[in-house]
This record gives structure tokens, C-alpha cells and sequence, in this order.
């Protein structure tokens, strides 16, 4: 997906690509982008194999 829909750039293609969905892909991202953003902690340290992301589970578990 990454070298059909991304641009070298890193932005989202514009074109479709022979995609018929690509174009509602993007407005969705983008939406989820604007609307979304991080929020850990005290900022200092990330433990990404241990936090609970998603759900009551951790990655490692």
C-alpha cells in the first residue's frame, strides 16, 4: 500500500491508482488525523510491548 499510495514524500496520493475505495481511505485518514493525537504520560519513557494500547492485553501478552 505504501508504494501505491504514498508518495515519496510521505503525503497521500491524490490518485487513485485503480482504486475504488482509495479516495474514501484518504478523507478518512485525514479526518482521523486532524481529530486524533498522542497522549503519553509524563512523556518520558513509552513502553510499547507493555502498555495497554487497545485493549485489557499487552503486545507481548
Amino acid at each position: 500500500m505504501r508504494a501505491k499510495f504514498i508518495s515519496k514524500s510521505g503525503s497521500f496520493s491524490r490518485i487513485t491508482k485503480g482504486s475504488s475505495i482509495w479516495a474514501c481511505v484518504r478523507r478518512a485518514i485525514e479526518d482521523v488525523r486532524a481529530h486524533s493525537g498522542w497522549v503519553i504520560g509524563n512523556g518520558a519513557s513509552i513502553d510499547l510491548w507493555r502498555g495497554n494500547w487497545c485493549s485489557s492485553f499487552s503486545l507481548k501478552d
